[in-house]
């Protein structure tokens, strides 16, 4: 868990069959920055699993880190040339920019001990996920009483422009954008477990050890 009470995933490890466990460690604790010197701590991970292969652990899971943000793409010069491809060099892809109501303060009316659109309402701007991966190294030496896992996001969206943006030239050109933003989300189907209790995790065993991936909130 969190500081701030945010769920996490984290790993125990037995190395006797099970008898005795490490204490749980997360996978993925640390803050989401983005390209403009955005940090973002808040929010909750949540239904984990877990596969090995290739001298890899991979453990797939929701994180909502990024709630309320929007993601933006820009050119380092701020003026993408025309047929610009973005992510290429010379563009800058940022995590996200917050879009969190009332302002700095009111990350407490998205980040709750529970996700629901309607507790405390959040208007007309839902709860959004994303699916995140963390990696890792199971080659020898491994300190399974503190990994070291490496994490990215799996959950891909388009960019563009909406309407027209970009001041018209002549013979119908338009002057590309600054910036791209983000044109779909991810908002959760709520609730999450009308049907089914959350997935607490799976166990997998690597030369002897058995890992147990699960989330804590």
């Amino acid at each position: 868990m969190a500081p701030r009470g945010d769920a996490r995933i984290v790993l125990a490890t037995s190395a006797d069959g099970g008898t005795t466990w490490t204490e749980p460690r997360p996978v993925d604790d640390g803050p989401l920055r983005d390209d403009f010197g955005g940090s973002f701590d808040r929010g909750h991970q949540f239904m984990p699993q877990m596969a090995s292969s290739a001298g890899r652990l991979m453990v797939l899971y929701y994180d909502s880190r990024l709630d309320h943000t929007r993601g933006v793409l820009s050119s380092d010069s701020g003026s993408p040339t025309l047929g610009a491809t973005p992510g290429l060099p010379g563009a800058t892809r940022a995590a996200g920019r917050a879009r969190v109501p009332g302002g700095s303060e009111g990350a407490d009316l998205v980040f709750t001990p529970v996700i629901d659109d309607a507790l405390p309402p959040l208007g007309s701007f839902r709860h959004t996920i994303d699916v995140r991966v963390a990696q890792l190294d199971l080659r020898p030496p491994v300190d399974f009483g503190a990994p070291v896992f490496t994490s990215a996001r799996v959950s891909q969206y388009p960019f563009g422009i909406t309407g027209t943006s970009g001041v018209e030239d002549g013979g119908d050109v338009l002057t590309p954008p600054a910036t791209l933003k983000q044109l779909a989300f991810n908002p959760p189907n709520l609730p999450l477990f009308a049907k089914a209790p959350p997935l607490r995790g799976r166990l997998h065993r690597h030369r002897g050890t058995r890992l147990r991936a699960r989330g804590v909130g």
